[in-house]
């Protein structure tokens, strides 16, 4: 064509077929769960019916999620709160420069071999 579009017969682009398709988007040839090689690949996609999708137990969030979160609080907002707030007579200088910094830090990695030997199980 002389305008610059291109015919949609042409074999070099794409052409979208309508009827390749069935009713729940599945290609007559291969299913979306199918890979290349034809065997099919499992999903999470919810059937119309199901409705939500489900998360594997080892994937939800559970104690484990809440311990990081409270050891988290305890290192940005605690030990900084402490730190910056309680007078250097009442804690001295390496308490609250070297203890203080490094019980949040010994605790994120207790949390950390808790969390993968709890997650190898």
């Amino acid at each position: 064509m002389d305008d610059g579009q291109h015919a949609s017969d042409d074999s070099g682009g794409y052409v979208h077929d309508p009827e390749a398709f069935r009713e729940g988007g599945e290609s007559r040839d291969a299913g979306p769960d199918t890979a290349s090689s034809g065997r099919s690949v499992p999903r999470n996609d919810p059937r119309p019916s199901e409705g939500r999708l489900t998360v594997p137990e080892r994937e939800s969030f559970g104690l484990r999620g809440w311990v990081l979160v409270g050891i988290l609080l305890l290192a940005f907002l605690v030990v900084p709160t402490i730190i910056l707030f309680v007078p250097p007579a009442a804690l001295p200088f390496e308490v609250a420069f070297l203890i203080l910094p490094l019980l949040p830090a010994i605790l994120l990695g207790a949390v950390a071999v808790w969390s993968a030997l709890g997650g190898a199980v």
